[in-house]
């Protein structure tokens, strides 16, 4: 990858109310961007039943249009984007016509529903960040440079506080 890009395109599986995309792509588009990075996070991508044309047209022209904004200086973020596979072939055709960069996220096992696009998104990318050592012993097999980022907490929101000892303990879950 180059030095530094002009701009990171985050493009995430879900809005904020989903919590992969909030944590992996929110809170690291603002991270980025505490330390000098452009970053732009893109609505994310309906899910469309193939009959509805002119809707998947509409969101593959906005797609298209975002890419053309920084065809050569920039980073695409793809967070858990497996789910359409005309986003797939659009990154690939991208990335075969202007040597864009293509970051690929995921921190659950999507591979084990789609396979085939999660392998292509595998293949095509640059940069493989996954959540767990699991997710990574399975990306090692289609790309080698996959890096373990554990989904992260806000440290800005969620501040450790000093308990006092007891003798019930509680586990939380987000996802």
């Amino acid at each position: 990858m180059r030095n530094k890009p002009s701009r990171i395109i985050f493009f995430p599986k879900g809005d904020y109310n989903i919590p992969s995309t909030r944590y992996r792509c929110m809170l690291f588009a603002r991270e980025l961007k505490k330390h000098g990075f452009s970053t732009s996070i893109m609505s994310p991508r309906q899910i469309l039943k193939k009959n509805i044309c002119i809707e998947r047209y509409r969101e593959a022209m906005k797609t298209i249009r975002e890419l053309n904004k920084s065809r050569k200086d920039a980073i695409i973020y793809a967070q858990r984007t497996v789910y359409q596979s005309d986003f797939i072939r659009l990154l690939w055709v991208y990335k075969k016509l202007f040597n864009i960069n293509v970051v690929f996220d995921f921190d659950d096992a999507i591979f084990l529903r789609r396979k085939k696009r999660t392998n292509r998104m595998l293949k095509i990318s640059d940069v493989i960040i996954v959540g767990s050592r699991f997710l990574a012993e399975y990306a090692k097999k289609y790309n080698d440079n996959v890096y373990v980022v554990p989904t992260a907490i806000d440290t800005d929101k969620f501040k450790p506080v000093r308990l006092e000892k007891r003798t019930e303990f509680k586990i939380g879950w987000v996802g």
